[in-house]
């Protein structure tokens, strides 16, 4: 969670220094990892599912 807050926060520091187009960047990167990570924990929680039953 701390990892999404940084980035979050170097996007919006970057985006009023340098230019708009690194909000979005940052964006972009933010969202692949935070899906990556729901991914993999809904895959966990499966996988504990299957053999639980």
């Amino acid at each position: 969670m701390l990892l999404w807050s940084i980035i979050m926060a170097a996007g919006a520091v970057l985006s009023y220094f340098v230019s708009q187009y690194i909000a979005v960047a940052t964006f972009v990167i933010w969202l692949i990892l935070f899906l990556r990570m729901f991914i993999l924990m809904l895959r966990k929680l499966f996988k504990n599912i299957k053999l639980n039953s």
